[in-house]
C-alpha cells in the first residue's frame, strides 16, 4: 500500500452511495493503494446536496456539463476546468443546473504536510476550503491525473501516479499561498553513480509493485526531490525507467526462453498480457508472438 493509502473506502464515497444508490462508479487506485485515489461522476444533484465533512480531502474538477454551485461560497458557478477543495471535517452543500460531470481526487493531510517540507514551507497551515478556482497548471495537472487514471488501454502504475499525486499537492500548495511557482529548494548534485542502490532495487522488483516512496527511502530522500533528482541524472521519471526495463526484460525472455508469454507478462511486472503487448509492440515494432517466431 502507499505511503498514504486508504485502509478502506473514503468516506465521501460513502455519502454518495446514501445520495445516489448503486449509481455511483468505480473508484480508480483503491485496491493498488495510491495516495489519491479517483472517480469519475456524472449527476444531477438538485437544488441541493448535502456532504457530511470527512475524515479526508475531496479535491473536485468540473470537467463539463451543467454548471455547479456550493450554498456557502459566493463564488462564480463552476464550469468546465474550475477547482474546489473541501478540506477534512467541513461538510458543504452543492446544486446544479442539470447533469454535470467532475472528478473527485481523495487525500490525507500528510501528503500536503510532504509537499510543505519539499518546498521549505515550516509554517504550512491546512488550506481552507475553495470553490471554483480557475487554475490552467493545476486544472491541467489534475485533468491528466483523472486520463491517467481511467485509462484501460494503458493502465499506469502506482509510480507513475504517485508522483502526478505529489505535483497536485504542491499545486494546491501553490494556489492556496497564491505564488506563481513554488519555491522549491536547490537538487543536490545526484549523478547516476549515486543512484545505483535504487537502479538495483528496481532490478530486483520488476516483477513487484514499486512505489514511489520505497525508492525514495532506498535513496534518502523525500518522495518529491527523489523524483527530480532522479529525471536529473537519468533523463526519465522512475515510472518512465521502469516501464522501460519491464519492456527490456520481457524482450529478453520473449527473444531467450520458452516461458508462456502470459507468465512472462506477470513476472515482468505488467497488469495484463495485452497490456505488455502493446509496449513490446510500441518498442520493437511487432507483437510478442511474432517476436518469438522470430
Amino acid at each position: 500500500m502507499g505511503l498514504h493509502a486508504f485502509v478502506s473506502e473514503p468516506e465521501h464515497c460513502e455519502i454518495y452511495r446514501t445520495l445516489f444508490g448503486d449509481n455511483v462508479p468505480k473508484l480508480f487506485g483503491f485496491e493498488e493503494g495510491w495516495n489519491v485515489p479517483a472517480s469519475r461522476h456524472r449527476h444531477n444533484l438538485g437544488k441541493e446536496q448535502s456532504f457530511d465533512g470527512v475524515d479526508h480531502y475531496v479535491l473536485t474538477l468540473h470537467l463539463g456539463g451543467g454548471g455547479a454551485r456550493r450554498s456557502e461560497f459566493h463564488a462564480p458557478m463552476a464550469r468546465t476546468g474550475a477547482i474546489s477543495l473541501q478540506r477534512p471535517g467541513s461538510p458543504a452543500i452543492v446544486s446544479s443546473q442539470g447533469e454535470v460531470e467532475y472528478a473527485h481526487l481523495y487525500f490525507r493531510q500528510g501528503l500536503l504536510c510532504e509537499a510543505a517540507d519539499e518546498i521549505g514551507d515550516d509554517k504550512h497551515v491546512e488550506p481552507e476550503d475553495f470553490f471554483a478556482q480557475t487554475d490552467p497548471m493545476l486544472s491541467k495537472d489534475i485533468e491528466a491525473y483523472v486520463l491517467r487514471a481511467l485509462d484501460p488501454d494503458n493502465p499506469p502504475s502506482s509510480l507513475e501516479m504517485d508522483g502526478r499525486a505529489y505535483i497536485i499537492a504542491l499545486g494546491l500548495l501553490r494556489l492556496g499561498a497564491n505564488l506563481e511557482e513554488p519555491s522549491l529548494r536547490e537538487l543536490d548534485q545526484v549523478e547516476r553513480e549515486d543512484l545505483k542502490p535504487v537502479l538495483s532495487e528496481i532490478e530486483a522488483r520488476l516483477g513487484e509493485q514499486i512505489r514511489l516512496s520505497e525508492l525514495a527511502e532506498t535513496a534518502r530522500l523525500s518522495p518529491c526531490h527523489f523524483s527530480r533528482v532522479f529525471k536529473s541524472a537519468l533523463g526519465l521519471t522512475p515510472a518512465q525507467y521502469v516501464q522501460n526495463r519491464r519492456v527490456d526484460r520481457a524482450v529478453s525472455l520473449l527473444r531467450n526462453t520458452q516461458e508462456p508469454i502470459s507468465s512472462i507478462a506477470f513476472n515482468t511486472g505488467f497488469s495484463s498480457q495485452s497490456h505488455m503487448g502493446r509496449l513490446v509492440k510500441e518498442a520493437v515494432g511487432v507483437t510478442p508472438a511474432q517476436l518469438r517466431r522470430a
